[in-house]
């Protein structure tokens, strides 16, 4: 990371349900956005098995940055969530007759920071200004 902008995030404060903890390296350009966060293609970076994998990471938008704790509700939703899918996993509630048999699973998102993100116009590259997100 260096300079004022990045497009990598620092470690993430969680681990990963393999135990480890990674970081991301991500595109310049958001491929989506939603009301509070941008949405880019990514990649997992680390010394666990995800290392390469690709992954979404999404960055909150500037108004919303500085409330780093906006995120507890999300990460607190899908622990709900895993918890409600082991459960269906494993009173196989699914229908046995359907092959391949599926198991539902749900992802818990890795939360990091990262500096401040730089925006570039896509035709010319040329910087129209940073967000921090921290």
């Amino acid at each position: 990371m260096g300079g004022n902008s990045s497009h990598e995030t620092y470690e993430s404060s969680n681990a990963h349900k393999d135990g480890y903890h990674y970081w991301a390296k991500f595109e310049t350009e958001p491929f989506d956005e939603g009301v509070s966060r941008y949405a880019f293609k990514g990649e997992y970076k680390g010394s666990g098995p995800l290392n390469g994998d690709s992954c979404v990471t999404k960055v909150f938008k500037k108004q919303y940055a500085k409330n780093y704790d906006m995120w507890v509700p999300d990460l607190a939703s899908s622990k709900k969530a895993r918890m409600f899918a082991e459960n269906f996993n494993a009173k196989q509630l699914y229908k046995l007759d359907i092959e391949p048999r599926r198991e539902l699973d749900f992802v818990i998102p890795l939360i990091a920071k990262t500096d401040k993100l730089s925006r570039f116009e896509l035709l010319w590259f040329i910087p129209l200004g940073s967000e921090d997100k921290r």
